[in-house]
C-alpha cells in the first residue's frame, strides 16, 4: 500500500494481512479524495478512522493536512501495524490509537471529528445500520462529512425513516444521491441534518457519502 498525495505521496504503508481486513485500493482511495476535495478542507481536521486495519484512510488524511486523527480497531495486530506507519512517517503525535469496538467506541468518544472513515469487515452483523449508530453518536462536527465503504449488494439504512427509507446502494450510483434529512439534536441542542450526499460503486464495493450540516 502507498499514500497517493500530500505531504507522504509515494511512501509505502504497512497492511495487515488478514481475510477480514480489505485494504482501499488506490482506485477507491482516490475518488473518496477526489470527492472530499470539493466539500471538505483538510489542512487541520480532526479525523476519525473506524475498523482502521492498517489505517490507510486517516495516513492519507494526514498527509493531505488533516491535524489529527484517531484509529479506532478491535484488532492488537492491525493497531500495531498503524503504530508502525505511524513510527515511520513520523507523525506519532498527530494520532491516537483505540483498540475496541468501532461501532461502542463513538458513542462514548466526547468529541467531534470533521471527518470520518467507516470501513467495516464486510460480514459485520447489522452493517447496514452503521450510518444510523454514526447520525445519533454525535461525533460529527457541524458540515462534517463521513465516508462509509461496503458491499455493493447491501441495501443501506439511510437515516431519514429507517428502515422504511433503505435504498439498494449502487442505484444512481455515479450521480448525487439525496436521501432525506434526518433530524438529531448536537451538543447546543439545535437541530441538525445528516444525509447522504453521493455514492459510488466500484464493483462489489461501494462507497457512501454521508454530511451533517447544521440547520439553519
Amino acid at each position: 500500500m502507498r499514500i497517493i498525495a500530500g505531504e507522504f505521496k509515494g511512501r509505502r504503508i504497512d497492511a495487515p494481512r488478514s481475510m477480514s481486513v480489505r485494504p482501499t485500493s488506490d482506485r477507491v482511495k482516490v475518488t473518496i479524495f477526489d470527492v472530499l476535495s470539493n466539500r471538505i478542507d483538510l489542512e487541520g481536521a480532526r479525523v476519525l478512522d473506524l475498523f482502521a486495519g492498517g489505517g490507510t484512510l486517516g495516513l492519507e488524511a494526514i498527509s493531505r493536512g488533516a491535524r489529527h486523527a484517531t484509529f479506532v480497531d478491535a484488532s492488537e495486530v492491525s493497531l500495531r501495524i498503524i503504530a508502525r506507519n505511524l513510527k515511520q512517517l513520523g507523525i506519532e503525535s498527530r494520532a491516537k490509537l483505540i483498540r475496541g469496538d468501532a461501532v461502542m467506541v463513538p458513542k462514548r468518544l466526547g468529541e467531534e471529528f470533521e471527518l470520518v472513515f467507516i470501513d467495516p469487515p464486510y460480514g459485520l452483523e447489522d452493517i447496514a445500520s452503521l450510518p444510523l449508530g454514526i447520525a445519533s453518536a454525535g461525533i460529527l462536527a457541524s458540515d462534517g462529512w463521513a465516508v462509509m465503504k461496503f458491499p455493493s449488494q447491501v441495501r443501506l439504512l439511510l437515516p431519514e425513516k429507517a428502515p422504511h427509507a433503505a435504498r439498494r446502494a449502487g442505484e444512481h450510483a455515479e450521480e448525487p444521491f439525496a436521501a432525506g434529512a434526518h433530524l438529531m439534536k448536537d451538543a447546543s441542542r439545535q437541530a441538525a441534518r445528516f444525509e447522504c450526499a453521493v455514492i459510488k460503486r466500484f464493483g462489489e464495493t461501494s462507497v457512501a457519502f454521508f454530511h451533517h450540516q447544521a440547520a439553519e
